[in-house]
């Protein structure tokens, strides 16, 4: 029987629906947000990102590059669960229509959950259509019963995935990504390239999936707020928080009107919540934060995409790398033999990153020791010595080495 690629094919669909739709949130991010940027620069404010950037936010190629983070993320994570549900039920659960209804009743409560907060079309787009697709490819590209491993083939590529997990599970802090940049993509060219890549373009996505609160800059209307006197009040403790007042201009993130005692607060045109002027004013902090916690639809979205790259990408790139090594073992070993061989290859690419990522150096326990790694060889030493630096809002101009890292 000729060899054939399994995961590829079968994980291909979920990506290119997800980088389809994830196109297409961002560019309506960006427009939106160079719309806003307008009428803030308009109105006499510093624009973030300021005009040299702004004029990319129009373009296509900067939404499907910026879309690249949520196909990479939460398109591979809904993508390799549908993988291994199709899997797991021809392989172990015979197909069985029972089963197959409970994973019906899962996606729909996905779904659900998806939308708990509030409609969110484009979102919920990716936890309708990936799962769907990407379990009947599966299927479609599933061995034959006649020409499968057994048992200990099946289950030995899942066992060396959670090895790897063990392995690395002790090194997932809350700085895993510094980290990773830090010591994997900084130490090489290729690498820096996808740190690069990786700054210019998650801009664009972050914005598409950013709450009220996460935001740099946002708009407010006051035109319906009252007296002018309490409308300046509004403007002055809101502008503390970042909300400038651009009146009718455009649709505002936030529009405070007054209906008698109370104040109502919408967001995008649609009432978010109510609340007495003295609240307004004398504790503005904790209600603008209501006030974004209760307009945000996409609490569970970000959820996802977090837990989606932090467990999900790092398994459907071990998946690749071994269906590739898998396929190519098939012309120089029986199919059972490429199985193992292939988890192995795996298994040693995963712990030699490992080892890579956990190299000694960069320890830097207190100041005194900054200024000499500042001088050091060593790459790692010099960027725990910053981040010393950072943490302890020390004065980088007073060292030595400050003149020398200005051209590193």
């Amino acid at each position: 029987m000729k060899p054939r690629l399994f995961a590829i094919p079968s994980l291909l669909p979920g990506l290119i629906i997800a980088q389809v739709i994830a196109t297409a949130q961002v560019y309506l991010s960006n427009t939106g947000l160079y719309r806003s940027l307008e009428i803030i620069r308009d109105r006499g404010y510093l624009a973030v990102p300021n005009e040299l950037v702004m004029p990319s936010l129009k373009g296509i190629l900067a939404a499907f590059w910026g879309g690249l983070f949520f196909t990479l993320s939460l398109g591979a994570g809904l993508s390799l669960l549908s993988l291994a549900a199709a899997w797991a039920w021809d392989c172990f659960c015979q197909r069985s229509r029972i089963v197959l209804g409970l994973y019906a009743a899962a996606w729909l409560a996905l779904v659900t959950v998806m939308n708990f907060g509030g409609l969110a079309p484009l979102a919920s787009a990716y936890f309708l259509l990936i799962p769907p697709a990407v379990f009947r490819t599966a299927l479609k590209r599933m061995p034959p019963s006649k020409g499968r491993t057994t048992g200990y083939g099946r289950l030995l590529p899942v066992a060396v995935a959670v090895l790897l997990g063990f392995l690395w599970v002790p090194y997932m802090d809350r700085d895993f990504f510094g980290e990773i940049r830090d010591r994997l993509l900084l130490s090489n060219r290729f690498g820096q390239m996808i740190n690069q890549f990786y700054y210019d373009y998650t801009l664009y996505a972050a914005e598409a999936m950013k709450s009220l609160d996460q935001k740099m800059l946002k708009t407010c209307n006051l035109t319906d707020a009252g007296s002018e006197p309490v409308a300046r009040a509004l403007e002055r403790e809101l502008g503390k928080h970042d909300y400038l007042n651009i009146g009718r201009y455009g649709v505002s993130d936030l529009k405070v009107v007054q209906a008698g005692e109370r104040f109502i607060l919408a967001h995008r045109g649609v009432p978010v919540m109510q609340t007495a002027l003295k609240d307004l004013l004398s504790r503005t902090e904790a209600a603008v934060k209501e006030f974004s916690l209760k307009s945000d639809r996409l609490q569970f979205f970000r959820k996802v995409i977090f837990l989606s790259l932090l467990a999900a990408l790092p398994v459907v790139l071990y998946i690749l790398f071994f269906d590739l090594f898998r396929y190519a073992g098939c012309f120089f070993l029986s199919a059972k033999s490429a199985v193992p061989a292939a988890a192995l290859i795996c298994f040693c690419l995963g712990a030699g990153l490992l080892a890579v990522f956990s190299l000694k150096g960069g320890a830097v326990s207190d100041e005194t020791h900054v200024a000499r790694a500042l001088d050091s060889e060593n790459l790692y030493d010099r960027l725990a010595a910053l981040k010393v630096i950072e943490q302890k809002g020390l004065e980088i101009a007073g060292f030595g080495a400050y003149a020398h890292l200005l051209a590193s």
